[in-house]
């Protein structure tokens, strides 16, 4: 997939050759690549330019990049943040997600690895950018009003699909069967979901979407169902 405007990589690791050979391999990719090898001088760079992503190790001289990834989350701005580890364990890779990094990656690691990784946290970061001037523009356009009563308001029509639709949601609703819906983006599939909700004997429970897809595939388990440590 190719990258808007050749987003941005910060790499940040104490070792310069290291960086040199991320940075050309990344530039290879498309993307605009600089560097630094203190965490010090990242956010200062961060201060002053515009990054879309940045790749930190967790072991440096000045401050680790755990500690990177604290301040950056701080400072409220809105880089992807994927954390390189020599001595990475699910509690770790569990923990540095918890803390706001988009994925983490585990020392040595083969460069084709780190692309795939890059592109999935650059692409999560287009969909939550996404997202969000999206619902900034719904808030223009559409006055307050409680979500249940959103939902509500957005499902009309009389056609005979939505009319069978209406039908549907009204059986399914009341049992305890799953249900998938299935449809092109944009369709309103989590609209039927909350009619679903509105309509069932969970009605007064919270109502949770989950963005699967935010989640990596090495940590979806342990965010859905909990995650002991040391196991």
């Amino acid at each position: 997939m190719s990258q808007p405007d050749k987003e941005s990589v910060l790499i940040v690791d104490d070792q310069p050759s290291f960086c040199e050979t991320l940075k050309r391999f990344l530039r290879k990719r498309g993307y605009r690549t600089t560097s630094c090898t203190r965490a010090d001088e990242a956010l200062e760079y961060l201060a002053q330019e515009r990054i879309d992503l940045v790749i930190t190790d967790v072991c440096m001289p000045d401050k680790d990049g755990l500690e990177l990834l604290k301040e950056i989350q701080t400072q409220g701005s809105n880089e992807a943040v994927i954390v390189m580890t020599a001595f990475a364990t699910i509690d770790q890779g569990v923990e540095m997600m918890r803390r706001g990094a988009s994925d983490y990656i585990a020392k040595p690691f083969r460069l084709e690895e780190l692309a795939l990784i890059v592109e999935r946290a650059l692409q999560r970061r287009r969909q939550k950018l996404s997202k969000s001037r999206s619902q900034a523009t719904s808030s223009i356009e559409v006055s307050e009003a409680p979500r249940e009563s959103d939902a509500k308001a957005r499902l009309i029509g009389k056609s005979p699909v939505m009319q069978e639709l209406s039908s549907m949601i009204s059986r399914i609703a009341p049992t305890d069967s799953s249900v998938l819906i299935t449809g092109a983006t944009g369709t309103g599939k989590e609209l039927v979901a909350l009619r679903i909700h509105e309509q069932s004997e969970r009605r007064n429970k919270p109502f949770i979407d989950i963005n699967c897809s935010a989640i990596p595939d090495t940590l979806i388990e342990a965010e859905l169902f909990g995650h002991q440590r040391g196991t």
